[in-house]
């Protein structure tokens, strides 16, 4: 290789590195811009659903005929794996079962418990927290 061409490709790769540097600042930005309206989001959020349970309301439609409805965000994680593979089988469930339960479709099975009145096995942890869905008009 020449000193001429050697010198071109440096100049290339410190030109493409400098993109990388320049991509990666620019991403980061957009991550903290990305954070910042994900809080302000959840204020909002919570505002509407606190409003909302004030009001005793479970849904409503605004003036442009959007619907805000009350939901239930819900995750379950098991506390004692053996415990639950011995509950899932017992309870006609073990296909959940691979090499561990995934909490997916634990966390689904677990809505379906809540939803027919079921007992929940001691073996699951389960987080709610209140959401708001929305359907646009």
């Amino acid at each position: 290789m020449t000193r001429s061409s050697t010198l071109t490709q440096k100049t290339t790769l410190a030109a493409q590195f400098a993109e990388v540097l320049r991509l990666r600042e620019e991403s980061d930005h957009l991550r903290a811009r990305l954070d910042e309206i994900a809080e302000g989001l959840a204020k909002a959020e919570s505002l509407v659903l606190d409003g909302m349970a004030e009001l005793g309301l479970t849904s409503f439609l605004d003036d442009a005929g959007n619907r805000a409805t009350r939901g239930e965000f819900l995750w379950a994680t098991p506390t004692d794996e053996a415990a639950l593979f011995r509950w899932l089988r017992a309870n006609r469930q073990g296909g959940l079962i691979k090499r561990a339960v995934n909490g997916h479709s634990l966390s689904a099975l677990v809505r379906q418990l809540k939803s027919a009145g079921s007992e929940l096995p001691d073996c699951v942890h389960v987080v709610t927290r209140p959401r708001l869905l929305v359907r646009r008009g």
